[in-house]
Parts: C-alpha cells; structure tokens; sequence
C-alpha cells in the first residue's frame, strides 16, 4: 500500500514513512514512487573501487552517501533507496526530501530555487542567498508578521498560463538557534537537525500553506562587512544570473549542461519576478529591517500590478 503525500506540487508514493511530509488520501495515479531496492552491480563496484559516486544524465542521477546508502533517481518519477545497515532513517529521508527530490525536479523540467518560501497578502516571497546569508533568521521575521510557511530549503517554480507560481513543500522548516528563539521556541523541545550547524526541525500546521501561490518577488540575500544594510532591486540583465545561481541543482550544469527548458522558463521568472538583493552587515541582526522594506516593495508591487 505504503504512504501517499503530496510534496513540492507532486503526488507522491512512498514505501518510506515520511513524517515531514503532508499526508494525502491514497492515490491511484501518482506523479513519484518512492522505493527500497537494490542497486545496479556496476554501481557498487564503483564504491569497491573507491570512486565517488555521482553519475549524473539528463534522465537519471545516482549516488553514494557513506553509512547512509545509495540512491537512484529515475526519470522524474522514481526513488529507489538501498540504505546501508549504519544508516539514520533521519538522515534517509532528509536526503530523499533534499538532494533526490532536487534531481526529480530537473528531471521534470522544474524550477527548484535554494531557499524559502511565506506568503505575504496571499503572494509568495522567496528568500534564497548562500549558506549563513540569514534565510532562516529572515523567514522567520516573515512568521512573526503572520506570514504562512510554503518552503524551507527547496522551492518548487511552475509556470501556468504566464503565471509564475511557486508550490508548497512540506510542513517543516530548519531554524537556525537565533531564529528558533527569536520565535518563542525552546530548543529543548525540538529535533536538532544538524549539528555542525545547530539546525533545527520545527513542524508546522496551521501556519502551513497548502495551495500554490503566485510569486511576488524573490529575494536575494549577502553579507558584507559594511555597518549599513543595502536593499535595491534588480531590474537589468543580470537578474537571470541570479537566478540560475540560486538553483538548487546548479551545481550539477557543469557536469550535464543546462536542460534547455529549464534555462527557458528561468528567462520567464527573470522577465516576469521583482528580483531585490538585500545585503546585510556581518555581525548585526537586521532581519527586521529587512523585511519592513522587503515588504513596502511588495506591496507596492502588487498595488502596481492590480
């Protein structure tokens, strides 16, 4: 039978529990199967010679995580996990979530931007930005104005009849220590994610949104060592550039190349989506001003619009 959940837009079915995710009511057809199996020979003969695995094509991905397992991603719409007997089924599904739904996403010919997602006045606001730019402090600046929670990590872009919109993920966002606190949250009650960087898992519900959601902007954050915050849009051709850096998968186009339709509908995001870069001073904690400003751009945005 197994679990039915509909994840990033997808209905998906999965022989992993997956407590993370928004539940369904079973499906006959389904967009994703997720697996257990056993992988090809020539896979593991590769892990026997000491090579790292991460065989990438256009129509299927497969790799190795020590003491986790290995994974195969087929075609954009199925799962196969072998997990290794140290594996943490913690970390199974955070990799499934993650890394192996990044590459369905390609596969299919989706947008998945490396960020967060709230939806502000019924519109959503993306935040992407490197590692330590402030996402999870930002988003949850977002909350505390009575923000819903669309995405955490991973955001799904599609485009329908013109219209970009950006697809609900799964109830649970990563925090940040100071953006867990920030929130009212005792980190005693929670499940630490990461530790290297003290991430972590906040299951939501009621602040969740189900329904996908036109964008209204995206935001891109930076650090600088500056004492000012910088906050201006983005309007010259250098938007798309920004964009396709903030790709989740970006970092497999050096080995596979760009699929066509992705950099085609990347265009469209580019064209159609205010782009705002927000860079922030290193050592202060701006994340209120950021979004005091980031949303007096929104709505003026959407008072352009209507």
């Amino acid at each position: 039978m197994g679990y039915f959940y509909k994840i990033y837009g997808l209905m998906v079915r999965s022989e992993i529990e997956l407590p993370e995710a928004y539940v369904i009511e079973e499906q006959a057809e389904y967009d994703v199967e997720i697996i257990y199996g056993v992988m090809p020979e020539q896979m593991k003969e590769k892990k026997r010679e000491q090579v790292v695995i991460s065989t990438l094509l256009r129509e299927y991905k497969w790799f190795y995580f020590d003491k986790e397992g290995y994974f195969f991603i087929e075609n954009g719409s199925k799962i196969t996990v072998e997990p290794d007997d140290t594996a943490d089924s913690k970390h199974i599904r955070s990799l499934v979530l993650g890394a192996c739904f990044g590459s369905i996403m390609y596969q299919r010919e989706i947008i998945s931007i490396h960020g967060s997602a709230v939806v502000w006045k019924d519109k959503v606001i993306i935040i992407s930005g490197n590692s330590g730019a402030g996402k999870s402090t930002v988003s949850a600046e977002f909350r505390k104005r009575g923000c819903l929670f669309l995405a955490d990590d991973t955001v799904a872009v599609t485009i329908e009849d013109g219209i970009i919109y950006a697809n609900p993920a799964y109830p649970q966002q990563k925090l940040c220590t100071d953006a867990a606190r920030e929130l009212g949250y005792n980190l005693n009650d929670l499940e630490l994610l990461q530790e290297e960087r003290e991430k972590y898992a906040v299951l939501l519900d009621a602040s969740y949104c189900r329904d996908k959601k036109e964008i209204a902007a995206m935001i891109c954050l930076d650090v600088h060592k500056e004492e000012h915050l910088l906050i201006k849009e983005i309007t010259s051709g250098i938007k798309l550039e920004y964009i396709i850096a903030n790709l989740y998968t970006s970092y497999d186009f050096k080995y596979i190349g760009m699929n066509p339709q992705v950099f085609k509908k990347c265009l469209e995001v580019a064209q159609k989506v205010p782009l705002i870069r927000a860079i922030r001073p290193e050592n202060k904690n701006v994340a209120a001003q950021i979004v005091e400003e980031i949303i007096g751009l929104v709505d003026k945005s959407i008072s352009v619009a209507c």
